[in-house]
């Protein structure tokens, strides 16, 4: 963590660019705008038998991820267990096969900042 007191120590930590015009005497004049939801965004929560389905497949990685950091534990040597950084890996993409049955979309998935488990910050830095 690192702690500020002024704009000027903040700058040091973050740069201007990415810190609001409005606040923090930053570059960024990105304008905060609500943006609904859209009729039917969510309509696949009320698919139970794929969230069913997906949940149990979850839990089956959860179950050999915990299995293998067990015996990753009991055997360590320094080195990374590449299967469960596969595992890892697959926990990850299963997770955004199922974050459509489970959760909402949210403010950041309808501007387009987040999609499919990947986010792509944008700032509107204004001229100098």
């Amino acid at each position: 963590f690192v702690f500020t007191r002024n704009n000027a120590e903040l700058h040091k930590v973050i740069p201007r660019e990415r810190l609001s015009i409005n606040h923090y005497d930053g570059l960024d004049d990105y304008k905060y705008e609500f943006v609904p939801a859209t009729p039917g965004e969510n309509d696949c929560m009320k698919d139970t038998v794929t969230k069913d389905k997906l949940v149990a497949e979850r839990h089956e990685l959860e179950v050999k991820f915990d299995e293998v950091t067990r015996d990753w534990i009991k055997n360590i040597n320094g080195k990374n267990s590449s299967e469960r950084d596969t595992i890892a890996q697959e926990l990850r993409e299963q997770y955004t096969r199922l974050t459509p049955y489970v959760r909402a979309k949210n403010m950041y998935q309808r501007m387009g900042v987040a999609h499919e488990g990947q986010v792509s910050w944008s700032y509107n830095v204004k001229a100098n």
